[in-house]
C-alpha cells in the first residue's frame, strides 16, 4: 500500500516531503473524534519516528545539499 501511493506521488509530481506528511497528519489527529487512546499513541510514535528522520536529514546535508533543495 505505501509503495503504491509513493509510485502515485511520484507520478503526478508531488514534491511533499516529511515535514508535510507531518503536517497533515497532525492535523488529521486533531480533527478526528473517533480515534482511541491506542490509535493515538500508535499515530503519535509514527509522527515521532517521521520527525526523528527529517531532522537527520536536515542534520545530515550540508550547506551545498541543503542549496539544491531550494527552489530555484
Amino acid at each position: 500500500m505505501m509503495q503504491t501511493n509513493a509510485e502515485v506521488l511520484d507520478a503526478i509530481g508531488s514534491t511533499a516531503g516529511v515535514n508535510e506528511a507531518l503536517a497533515e497528519l497532525v492535523s488529521w489527529m486533531q480533527l478526528t473524534k473517533h480515534l482511541t487512546e491506542d490509535d493515538l499513541a500508535v499515530l503519535g510514535q509514527i509522527g515521532a519516528i517521521l520527525y526523528r528522520e527529517g531532522l537527520r536529514r536536515q542534520t545530515d546535508m550540508g550547506p551545498v545539499q541543503q542549496s539544491r533543495l531550494q527552489p530555484r
